[in-house]
This record gives structure tokens, C-alpha cells and sequence, in this order.
């Protein structure tokens, strides 16, 4: 039998996608130990009011360095500079949870709050993002959860915005 390598059983395919399609991951494990509850939601409740601003003022904080993104993006509006915010389509509706990129989504939402502040140019890029959308191949070897866990543990472990000790030993033990 051979060794199964994980890039065989995922896809990123680009997609356009605006910003009221993307939903904060409750999931997300830089912000999953500062959640009061460590909470599951079902897919069906993901973009209930509620749930991502509760998600949006947990990601919003100085440790996250967003007020930083979110004054570059007033600035230069949004530029998909080498990183790629990934996505996971939801079945029952045309949103999309961000797998990666929770912290430029929280900066975008935060800037669409008031629009009416933002330069034409800024709001034209943030208008249309695009993404790469996370496609799982069946497979007998990985979850989608091992398969999402291992991508996010390589960019996270040396990314742009490392996780901390604590996100780090958490990912390791999950």
C-alpha cells in the first residue's frame, strides 16, 4: 500500500466572491481559546447576526493587529498581496467560511460598517475579493478537518501573523 500524500485529496479553485458572502469561522483556532465556549455551530446557523458579531469582536482585538489592516485597506484599498484568504462553500446557501483569512475579513466588514467613509477606489476592492475556494476529494485517508487542520498548521507556524505558544500547542494537541 502506499503513503496517501494530503495534496491529493484537496483542491483551492478561485472564486469571486463579496464580502457579505463571507462568514468569520468560529472554528478558527487563533481566536477558538478566547471564545467563552468552545461552541460547534451547525452549518445553518453560521451566519446568524449573532454568531459573527460575536466572532467579529473576539478577531477585533489589539493582540490580532487588525486596527493595522484595517488602516492599510483604508489606505490602499484591498490588495491580495501573496496570500490567499481560503474559503469553504456552504451547502445550504451562497456563503462562503473563511478558513483562512479571518483577520482581513474582520478588517473588511469593520470598513463596509460605515462605506459611505471609504474612497471610491477602496470600495471598488473591496467589492469583489477573490478567494481560493477549499474543494475536499473523498478519500479514505483524510477528514476535511485533517486535510483544513494541515493547511492552516503550514501557514500558521511560519505565516505572515504566527499563532502564539498557546494556538500552537492547541493545533499540535488537536
Amino acid at each position: 500500500m502506499r503513503f496517501a500524500n494530503i495534496t491529493e485529496y484537496y483542491k483551492l479553485e478561485p472564486v469571486y466572491v463579496t464580502p457579505d458572502q463571507l462568514l468569520l469561522d468560529p472554528s478558527n483556532p487563533r481566536i477558538i481559546i478566547d471564545a467563552k465556549d468552545n461552541i460547534a455551530y451547525p452549518e445553518s446557523k453560521l451566519a446568524l447576526s449573532k454568531v459573527q458579531d460575536d466572532i467579529l469582536s473576539i478577531i477585533n482585538k489589539d493582540e490580532y493587529h487588525v486596527a493595522k489592516l484595517i488602516k492599510d485597506i483604508r489606505s490602499t484599498g484591498f490588495i491580495k498581496a501573496g496570500q490567499h484568504m481560503i474559503v469553504k462553500k456552504l451547502s445550504s446557501s451562497n456563503k462562503y467560511l473563511v478558513i483562512e483569512g479571518n483577520r482581513r475579513t474582520t478588517a473588511i466588514k469593520y470598513l463596509l460598517q460605515d462605506a459611505s467613509t471609504l474612497p471610491p477606489a477602496v470600495l471598488k476592492s473591496l467589492s469583489k475579493i477573490k478567494v481560493q475556494e477549499f474543494i475536499c476529494i473523498k478519500n479514505n485517508y483524510f477528514s476535511e478537518e485533517d486535510i483544513i487542520d494541515v493547511i492552516l498548521g503550514k501557514i500558521h507556524v511560519s505565516g505572515p501573523m504566527k499563532w502564539g505558544s498557546v494556538e500552537k500547542t492547541y493545533h499540535v494537541y488537536k
